[in-house]
């Protein structure tokens, strides 16, 4: 096989994984014409080519696995929190920190494309405390009062979201004494499982940071915006019609 098919055959492999959101065919026939060119002038390069998308390949198949082996924790789990429809044809986890700035940042985009999709759209927010290390952390607070005193979260979500750089024990303590919730800030150990089984997964889809999303098996790391946000939404909904 020459260095062209070579390169179009592992390519074509690669789309099975990974289908850009409103991609035009006839743009990503000609970038893979392109790459293939350019791999024909130097081939020095297909070697470390070939072994790059061998191992990328490899990584969406496990990557698969780990969604099908846990997609009712992930999807059917009322146990972490989540907002709108709990009927909605498009979900999205969330992998998300109170201490991360950019997940603050996210969460109003978040709310603001169900509240524009009441029917359509969930998000459920898996917690991961990485940059909190003591057993009193906002993620564990945070569950304690959604599995316990439900109708108190949203306004502890909120207060949390609003604070400015990481939590800690004393600005913990805080949202609780304002929430009347100061009962549950003591340690769980159902909240501590689920903590410890996000983390788990956070690290098995081979996650790096936060704010990190999946939606069915597709995964998409880092901040967006609304637009971008709703972009991917209609995409997934003109593909159930």
């Amino acid at each position: 096989m020459n260095i062209k098919n070579l390169f179009i055959s592992l390519f074509a492999s690669l789309l099975v994984f990974v289908a850009p959101v409103n991609a035009n065919q006839d743009t990503t026939s000609q970038k893979i014409q392109d790459i293939a060119d350019m791999l024909q002038s130097h081939p020095e390069l297909v070697d470390s080519l070939h072994g790059n998308l061998q191992a990328y390949i490899e990584q969406q198949g496990q990557l698969k696995v780990v969604l099908t082996q846990n997609h009712d924790y992930l999807y059917n789990n009322d146990l972490q929190p989540s907002i709108g429809n709990k009927e909605a044809p498009i979900t999205l986890v969330v992998f998300t920190d109170y201490s991360c700035p950019w997940c603050k940042k996210f969460d109003p985009e978040l709310y603001k494309l169900v509240e524009n999709n009441p029917d359509t759209v969930r998000v459920i927010n898996l917690y991961v405390p990485l940059k909190e290390q003591s057993s009193v952390n906002s993620a564990s607070f945070a569950l304690n009062v959604w599995r316990e005193k439900r109708s108190s979260y949203e306004e502890v979500h909120q207060l949390m979201v609003a604070k400015p750089g990481a939590h800690n024990l004393n600005s913990i303590s805080k949202v609780a004494k304002n929430t009347d919730t100061t009962a549950l800030m003591n340690a769980s150990m159902k909240s501590d499982e689920l903590i410890n089984k996000n983390l788990e997964l956070f690290r098995a889809l081979g996650m790096r940071g936060t704010p990190a999303m999946l939606i069915g098996d597709e995964m998409v790391s880092g901040y967006l915006d609304y637009d971008k946000l709703q972009a991917i939404v209609d995409d997934k909904l003109s593909k159930l019609n």
